[in-house]
């Protein structure tokens, strides 16, 4: 029993820094927007500050993890210096965009009031919570058909998905080393038409607070999945437990649930064959795309 609650104490305790580093670095990039008075310039500098600290807070939960696989790739200072200036003459660019037709689709209303009980904050945070679910779901299946495609297209590998896998053990850093075809591609048309399928439900993410948070966690998980360590970043962090209340088909990794692991998607990057979905395996099980990695790497 004892035991069981110190399991529990430090699963909360994990989950509380996780969402408290997640919702400062939101905030952070909220913030910085607001310096600038253009709106999509301000959105724009928010992105670059969002995927700059989602970088250092990976690397600074991740520190003293075991790494994944047997080789390790060293970026050298041209390819840092390369890969931030493709964040912000593009990555940036892109999710500027989006959150402004984000902002477009959904109906207007003040989400940066104050609520006014106890209870309305719960609600809100509820609501945030399934709604986001919702939206990463559609997110990553879009995402899991367009990854998939890229690798079944010779073609389509060439023109849009190679420069992201030049990195066979990938690094928070090489996240964002993609080519703009890509980050359009896997990114952006993913996450617009998650969007549009919220505003079609009319389901109420309509606040710059809620998308601002959204992104935030879009970012954490993303750099996560390229931590190339075993730490275990969570797929959906804004309630870890959620995905594991959904079975799968596969769990030979001896715990159940959707929620996808940072070694499927090194397993990925080594092999290429597999492993397509970014967030949640359950589009790699369903679509029989699902590879459990090899011990070299678990």
């Amino acid at each position: 029993m004892a035991r069981e609650a110190s399991s529990w104490a430090t699963k909360l305790s994990r989950f509380a820094l996780v969402n408290g580093l997640v919702s400062a670095v939101a905030a952070c990039a909220w913030a910085s927007g607001q310096t600038v008075r253009h709106r999509l310039l301000g959105l724009w500098l928010g992105s670059c500050v969002r995927c700059a600290l989602s970088i250092a807070t990976i690397c600074a939960l991740t520190r003293g993890g075991r790494p994944l696989g047997n080789r390790k790739d060293t970026l050298g200072a041209r390819d840092q210096l390369l890969i931030c200036a493709k964040v912000a003459l593009y990555f940036a660019p892109v999710d500027a965009l989006v959150l402004s037709y984000a902002a477009w689709t959904a109906p207007a209303t003040d989400a940066l009031a104050p609520p006014s009980s106890a209870r309305s904050v719960a609600t809100r945070c509820g609501v945030f919570v399934l709604v986001s679910f919702l939206w990463e779901l559609a997110f990553d299946f879009c995402h899991y058909w367009v990854h998939r495609a890229c690798h079944a297209s010779t073609l389509l590998y060439q023109l849009v998905h190679k420069t992201h896998h030049q990195h066979r053990s990938p690094s928070p850093l090489t996240t964002y080393d993609h080519s703009p075809l890509d980050v359009l591609a896997s990114n952006a048309l993913p996450a617009m038409l998650a969007f549009a399928l919220l505003s079609a439900l009319r389901l109420p993410l309509v606040g710059e607070a809620e998308r601002q948070l959204l992104f935030a966690y879009k970012s954490y998980v993303e750099v996560g999945g390229h931590s190339g360590v075993d730490a275990r970043p969570r797929s959906f962090p804004q309630f870890v437990w959620l995905p594991a209340m959904i079975p799968c088909l596969h769990t030979a990794d001896g715990y159940a649930g959707i929620a996808g692991h940072t070694r499927e998607h090194h397993w990925h990057h080594a092999v290429l064959r597999c492993n397509y979905s970014k967030r949640f395996r359950v589009w790699d099980v369903v679509f029989g795309t699902y590879e459990f990695p090899a011990p070299s790497v678990s």
